[in-house]
């Protein structure tokens, strides 16, 4: 069962003979109207706090802003791969909105630093 909204995407091929016109307009539209609908609903997902920060989260699991080097080859090769993937998602929604993408970055930043920043120890009462 697909959840609603998703589209599942056939495996087999949109054009059975590439010699007829008509299947191959066919298939270019189909093509982009797929197209215009992922850039949509990654334009959707950046366009809300949660959307944004649920991207930032993904893009730190993928550890996309890390170095891949580890002490053992696999595990390199291994980090290289997420990594891989982290900048295929990154590609895909900074130029589907490029704005709100440098928004969730900012807004990262932000929380890193309000985290990062130790708490008033100061006694008022003092």
């Amino acid at each position: 069962m697909t959840a609603p909204g998703i589209v599942r995407v056939k495996k087999s091929s949109l054009v059975k003979n590439a010699g007829d016109e008509g299947q191959v307009r066919a298939a270019t539209e189909t093509v982009q109207f797929r197209t215009q609908q992922a850039v949509r609903r990654r334009r959707l997902q950046l366009s809300t706090v949660d959307g944004r920060a649920t991207l930032w989260e993904v893009l730190g699991d993928c550890r996309s802003y890390e170095s891949a080097m580890a002490g053992d080859p696999y595990q390199t090769a291994y980090n290289c791969g997420r990594q891989d993937v982290g900048r295929l998602i990154e590609r895909k929604y900074a130029s589907a909105s490029p704005a709100d993408f440098l928004t969730m970055q900012r807004e990262a930043a932000q929380l890193e630093d309000t985290e990062s920043t130790p708490p008033d120890t100061e006694d008022p009462d003092a």
